[in-house]
């Protein structure tokens, strides 16, 4: 019997993958829609792998951002440029320094 929130069709996280496309697709769609933004526990690398496979890029982390049982954990923050304009801009070096203008 198939575990609940499980589609036999797929396998090691060609769900999740599937699932994260066709939000990215969607979004792509969208008119002004320049980038997406998400945030990862820095622990759950296979969630960083993920996104890292489908295009995202580590710009940051946020440290002790969760709070989960008593524990701190480190928030990783990604972004996936959505159009071209957008996409070289993101390959250029963020300066922590630079004051927003």
């Amino acid at each position: 019997m198939p575990r609940p929130g499980r589609d036999g069709r797929y396998h090691h996280g060609d769900l999740r993958a599937a699932l994260i496309d066709t939000a990215v697709g969607h979004a792509r769609s969208l008119t002004g829609l320049h980038h997406l933004k998400l945030g990862v526990n820095a622990d759950n690398l296979p969630a960083r792998l993920l996104y890292v496979s489908r295009g995202f890029r580590c710009v940051g982390v946020h440290p002790h951002s969760l709070f989960v049982d008593g524990r701190y954990f480190d928030e990783e923050l990604y972004i996936l440029p959505l159009s071209r304009q957008t996409q070289a801009s993101a390959q250029e070096p963020l300066d922590p320094a630079a004051s927003p203008a």
